[in-house]
């Protein structure tokens, strides 16, 4: 309940707040424009009603908040209130930089001597509006930096205030690197448009473009020095937040650079096709595509050089592998796609040629164009980055085995299974509904054309689906030879009392179904000592039954036992499980033949315990919810057949 408490005071203290900075900078607007009169009057009465309305509600709610500060300790660290902070940080430094910006582009537009038609980005035309606006957010925003240190000084390891100051870092570096992205644009534009007059209407995104930089520039300078010293702290330089911001950084700019070079290469290919154009031409006519551009390659550059470093930082072999997987699966599934529609268009054109009654010389043109530039593009996007995630897969160690059993991996491959599967069951029915209902009488003129690029389509995706489905099983096989030679590696002991003991038979048969090529070897209490050699061995069976009773001549021997001993909870004398239901042998023994699996291929041991009523039911949930999306798939797949 504390918590819902906290949340209102602040969340009301904050919108209050906001009323009244808004309120003082209106109020001071109109006195500043007198004399009061008409709009001004408006003004006047909109900020003096904004004042008196929201500061007696702040002043009710900051003063508990102040009282909750003193009195309780929890409060002073919450993440609620942190977050209160910063966010207050932002809700007035926005409105400083934006009105910041309207006042550089001011005389930047009359010196260019530019009849401005588009207003400043929410913020007033008239420069004294602006600094009013400055000024006001400006003593808040000291007044909000002031209460931050204090609660710095309180507790500098405060996980509330580390957490929240990361997240308001990181947002202010992505605010401030994409409107970089958006000055340099604007200004890059006004270059290669070769109308560079002062005084024509593309001076006026000049303008917006150099006082954007201007702001930009050092704001993102600030955060990035700031960020870059926090990083000598494993907190800072191991969190999430930052790995999540690296790998959107550095996809955002291989998706940008990939897309744009994209439609540059086509409009190339076009123009290499006959396209009339002259390079000036080109250049103006593709400028903002070439200003976008030059932006993004230098994030991708600079921020996949970061990420590099970052997963080059990580401590954990496996983990380190694991990002540089999902970071390569991320291009090699996009370049997967892009190559499959490029093949997609280029069949569709070939039909086309051959078999269609005619095709314009500028649809042909742009269909060549668009499955060329897919194919320049995606190739090199998809072959390089599967072929380190390849090279991984087939190693026979343990970093293979993990690229082969990841998460990452499987669910690329089984994605990719997925699209094929459905596109071949949909592709098929419609070509199958089309060939039956022109059996039926209804023909089309474009019957064989239509046929064809179906066939090529359906061709295609066979290939794509023979392809992925040979890598899965490869992986499968490869791991299964792998898991065989683990399990023979690992040698087993079972302590029986003798040849007679019914564990040995219940063993052998569980065996032989669940990891036929486990070394096992019984060891039986009758027998005397065993030999020195087997106290090597990888593990050790036995039934607390046995243990029981155990000579003195083995309990000795199994103390010097190096390997893993695996308890079977049978029933003894002296023995009262807790928290183990009562269970028959043979669900015993099949529950620890399945633990010495796991032991030996690398894995945590893990009991499999008795299932209680909410694991029945999520599991219950989980396969109506299956269910219901297999019904939604077939729906989907039906409608697009009769359709």
């Amino acid at each position: 309940m504390r918590v819902v408490r906290r949340f209102y005071f602040y969340l009301v203290a904050f919108i209050s707040l906001e009323v009244v900075i808004w309120g003082l900078v209106t109020l001071t607007s109109s006195f500043i424009n007198s004399p009061v009169g008409g709009g001004l009057a408006n003004l006047l009465a909109r900020g003096l009603s904004q004042v008196i309305v929201g500061l007696p509600i702040l002043w009710l709610h900051w003063r508990v908040i102040v009282g909750d500060y003193h009195q309780t300790e929890e409060e002073r660290h919450t993440r609620v209130r942190a977050l209160f902070l910063y966010g207050l940080k932002i809700a007035t430094l926005a409105p400083i930089l934006i009105n910041l910006l309207a006042v550089i582009r001011k005389p930047l537009i009359i010196w260019m001597n530019v009849n401005s038609t588009s207003p400043p980005f929410l913020a007033s035309q008239e420069i004294f509006d602006n600094l009013i606006s400055i000024f006001v957010n400006l003593v808040i925003w000291f007044y909000v930096e002031r209460i931050l240190k204090q609660d710095w000084l309180l507790d500098p390891m405060a996980n509330s205030l580390r957490d929240i100051r990361r997240l308001y870092r990181y947002v202010w570096l992505l605010l401030s690197i994409g409107s970089l992205v958006i000055g340099l644009e604007q200004i890059v534009v006004f270059v290669l448009n070769f109308e560079k007059v002062i005084g024509n209407a593309r001076a006026d995104s000049l303008a917006n473009g150099i006082a954007v930089a201007i702001i930009a520039a050092p704001l993102w300078a600030w955060m990035t020095r700031l960020i870059q010293h926090s990083l000598d702290k494993n907190e800072e330089l191991f969190s999430t937040l930052r790995l999540v911001v690296l790998f959107a950084l550095t996809l955002s700019g291989v998706a940008f650079v990939l897309s744009i070079s994209g439609t540059l290469i086509s409009s190339m290919v076009r123009w290499l096709l006959g396209q009339p154009y002259t390079w000036i031409g080109w250049v103006s006519q593709y400028s903002s595509w070439l200003a976008t551009l030059l932006p993004f390659v230098v994030i991708w550059s600079y921020y996949g050089r970061n990420l590099d470093f970052q997963i080059s930082k990580e401590y954990d072999v496996v983990r380190r592998a694991s990002l540089k997987r999902l970071y390569h699966s991320i291009l090699a599934l996009a370049g997967n796609v892009v190559v499959f529609t490029g093949l997609v268009v280029l069949v569709n054109l070939i039909v086309d040629l051959f078999f269609g009654d005619y095709l314009a010389v500028e649809n042909f043109r742009n269909q060549l164009s668009i499955g060329l530039t897919c194919l320049i593009v995606g190739l090199p996007l998809w072959i390089t980055p599967w072929l380190s995630v390849q090279k991984e897969a087939v190693q026979k160690n343990d970093l293979g085995d993990h690229a082969r059993q990841s998460a990452v991996r499987k669910g690329y491959l089984y994605l990719v299974i997925f699209a094929l599967v459905v596109g071949l069951m949909s592709m098929a029915g419609y070509l199958a509904f089309r060939l039956i209902n022109s059996l039926l009488g209804n023909l089309s003129e474009d019957l064989l054309q239509f046929s064809l690029q179906k066939a090529g389509q359906l061709a295609l995706i066979g290939l794509w689906l023979v392809y992925h489905l040979r890598v899965l099983r490869a992986d499968g096989k490869t791991a299964q030879q792998i898991l065989r030679k683990r399990h023979s590696d690992f040698t087993t002991l079972i302590i029986a009392k003798n040849q007679g003991d019914p564990i040995i038979d219940l063993f052998a048969d569980q065996t032989k179904r669940q990891i036929p090529d486990l070394q096992v070897t019984n060891v039986f209490i009758d027998a005397g000592k065993p030999e020195d050699y087997l106290k090597s061995y990888s593990a050790l069976v036995i039934a607390a039954d046995q243990m029981a009773s155990l000579p003195d001549h083995l309990r000795l021997w199994m103390n010097e036992f190096t390997g893993q001993i695996i308890v079977l909870p049978i029933a003894a004398r002296k023995y009262n499980w807790v928290g183990i239901p009562n269970r028959e042998e043979k669900e015993i023994v099949y529950d620890a033949v399945r633990i010495l699996r796991q032991l030996a291929e690398g894995q945590p041991a893990k009991s499999g315990g008795a299932s209680n009523a909410w694991s029945v039911a999520s599991n219950v949930l989980a396969v109506l919810f299956l269910l219901q999306l297999l019904i939604g798939i077939v729906s989907l797949v039906l409608s697009v057949v009769l359709n």
